[in-house]
């Protein structure tokens, strides 16, 4: 909230404050939904000692991330239709995705992934958890946009296009970790196609 506040009657040398509270959101915030607290980074809100299991973080505005959101909390990663931009290059595979789920039972709704600015990176990857939930995911212009390595996700109105390996991928991971993935409702690929041609070469990758 932002407080704006005058001085009047200054003919007299009386200064009398009057308040007016604004809704102000600074684009590029984000907002634990719960506690209604605004943070700078997708990052800092999942990590604050405040967001605990079964709260929301929602994107305000869209955002451009410089490194890998790894979320390992029981949490809601609510984008309310923003996008994600990936700008930044792969060095691990702690560091490989726009967004990276590493715990049960979370949810990501509603939000748009872009690789275009970033190198070697998946959209969302989702590793070694169970209950997962992924809904209105747009993944573009990554190496494979949706990733489920080792973990049970449910997915509904998936949307991906210019990801160079797949579209989705469902893997046990180098462990054989059980790997499902239920889809429901309209997803649209378009991966794979004569023109553009793809990364994908078969018997190569």
């Amino acid at each position: 909230v932002l407080v704006v506040s005058w001085a009047t009657d200054v003919t007299e040398g009386v200064a009398e404050s009057n308040a007016v509270a604004v809704d102000y959101t600074p684009a590029g915030t984000v907002r634990n939904v719960d506690d209604n607290i605004f943070f700078s980074t997708i990052q800092a809100a999942i990590d604050a000692a405040t967001t605990g299991d079964g709260e929301t973080i929602e994107l305000t505005a869209d955002i451009t991330i410089d490194a890998q959101v790894t979320i390992d909390k029981e949490i809601t990663l609510d984008g309310n239709g923003f996008t994600i931009d990936a700008d930044f290059t792969k060095t691990d595979n702690d560091n490989n995705s726009a967004v990276g789920v590493q715990s049960d039972d979370v949810t990501v709704m509603d939000i748009v992934l872009d690789g275009t600015d970033g190198t070697e990176l998946h959209g969302l990857n989702v590793y070694r958890s169970n209950g997962v939930v992924v809904s209105n995911l747009e993944a573009k212009n990554f190496r494979v946009g949706l990733l489920v390595n080792g973990s049970v996700v449910d997915a509904s109105d998936v949307t991906t296009s210019g990801n160079t390996w797949h579209a989705i991928n469902v893997d046990k991971g180098s462990d054989n970790y059980p790997a499902t993935l239920t889809i429901s409702n309209t997803s649209t690929h378009a991966e794979n196609s004569a023109t553009p041609p793809s990364g994908h070469t078969p018997g190569v990758h």
